[in-house]
């Protein structure tokens, strides 16, 4: 058996997308309408809710350009959720 790994170090450290899922719910908007304004599939933009696919710095400044928080925010979690899952990976080793 491994070493223990503090999982709740990675949950203290947000992904973008589950901010930006509770972003689009909290404003009344769908996924599906989000998806249009942003200019990508719908199935890109469930993959970076769900956590499979980080954000980027595209779709950070298309959140900005809609009037959504400035890119540098969407890019800030997204940062501090890949260093906690980096250090979580070289703990573990």
């Amino acid at each position: 058996m491994g070493p223990r790994v503090d999982k709740t170090r990675l949950d203290a450290a947000i992904h973008a997308g589950a901010m930006l899922r509770d972003w689009i719910d909290g404003n009344g908007a769908t996924v599906v309408g989000a998806a249009q304004r942003l200019g990508m599939s719908r199935t890109a933009l469930n993959r970076v809710l769900a956590g499979q696919w980080p954000m980027t710095t595209r779709l950070a400044l298309a959140l900005e350009r809609i009037g959504w928080p400035r890119a540098r925010f969407w890019m800030d979690l997204q940062t501090s959720h890949d260093i906690a899952r980096l250090r979580l990976c070289l703990d573990a080793d």
